[in-house]
């Protein structure tokens, strides 16, 4: 019998545990839904008689095992929750951007001196990939009076007088979710309120 063998109960008991994966979640579920407050309380003490550098040092270290055990769960984790937060992680970025402007700036000089040769083919992909969606989504012939004509000076986005030297055309919707290249969805702006907007719908 397999429990006179410790070894083989325990070999048991792991395939016993293997078949009936799913009963048994649903039962662990079921237990720790009935002790709750008894198992948070007893970690609790058991953390908390812990000195708070060893136990900062255990949860790194848990971390990191965790991390080398399972990184592709991990990344397809962190892939879904991007793709359900884009425009929040977007937004987030660019306020930080905004608020660490100069060290950004200080950070992009160093990266452009370093590495001159990467910097210059980046700016000629997205130069090329812009290009490209504004092709694609070009309709007709953009006149660019008939928008000054149409929008009497008038920013789009904050409503006020655009002065001539601080003039900018905007995609109303944006070129990078869809828009098209047209009279019809070109504004006036100004610079700050345009490069503000970035990607953005007012």
């Amino acid at each position: 019998m397999p429990y006179k063998d410790p070894e083989a109960r325990r070999a048991y008991m792991r395939a016993y545990k293997a078949a009936r994966a799913e009963h048994m979640r649903e039962l662990n579920k079921e237990s720790y839904e009935r002790h709750k407050e008894a198992i948070q309380s007893r970690r609790a003490e058991k953390r908390h008689a812990i000195p708070v550098d060893e136990r900062r040092a255990q949860d790194r270290q848990y971390q990191a095992a965790y991390r080398e055990r399972v990184p592709e769960k991990l990344r397809e984790n962190q892939r879904r929750w991007r793709a359900a937060h884009g425009d929040e992680i977007r937004e987030r970025e660019r306020l930080h951007r905004i608020a660490n402007a100069e060290r950004f700036k200080a950070t992009q000089a160093r990266y452009f001196q370093r590495h001159p040769e990467r910097s210059r083919a980046l700016q000629a992909e997205r130069s090329a990939r812009r290009r490209l969606r504004i092709i694609e989504g070009t309709e007709g012939r953009v006149s660019y009076v008939a928008i000054l004509a149409r929008d009497q000076g008038i920013c789009h986005i904050c409503k006020l007088a655009v002065a001539t030297g601080d003039l900018h055309f905007d995609h109303i919707i944006p070129i990078a979710r869809g828009g098209k290249h047209s009279t019809d969805n070109i504004a006036m702006s100004h610079s700050w309120c345009n490069l503000s907007k970035h990607t953005k719908l007012i």
